[in-house]
């Protein structure tokens, strides 16, 4: 989406390259073609996703999932993430503020449930 304006497009292939999904897209064959589509909001469909390892997860389904610590209290919803050089970032809002949780496997986060969309925690 550019300019609160959805437009179709197609893709000719796609690859995966050092974890990250690159694609080419359909009638677009040069740099400035490309950069005309930064910062673009883009949707595709779910399917064409490759299937993932397993403790690994997509953003769009970590996003909206309930967080609750090793006590089971409840911490919030993540409703972004951020990525950074080490590892990406939970922002857990809740009724009063905003909380920034490290995804650390293991050490912070220690149960993903995508089905029923909760993430435990060891965070006080």
């Amino acid at each position: 989406m550019k300019n609160n304006h959805w437009k179709t497009i197609s893709l000719e292939h796609k690859k995966i390259y050092q974890n990250k999904i690159i694609i080419k897209i359909k009638n677009i064959n040069n740099r400035d073609q490309a950069k005309k589509l930064v910062n673009s909001l883009i949707m595709i469909d779910a399917q064409i996703l490759p299937n993932l390892k397993q403790f690994e997860y997509y953003w769009k389904d970590i996003i909206s999932c309930r967080v609750f610590n090793t006590y089971q209290k409840y911490i919030g919803i993540v409703y972004n993430i951020i990525r950074s050089k080490s590892n990406d970032i939970l922002v857990i809002k809740n009724y009063y503020h905003e909380i920034l949780i490290p995804f650390i496997k293991d050490t912070i986060i220690y149960q993903v449930d995508i089905i029923n969309k909760i993430i435990h925690v060891n965070w006080n």
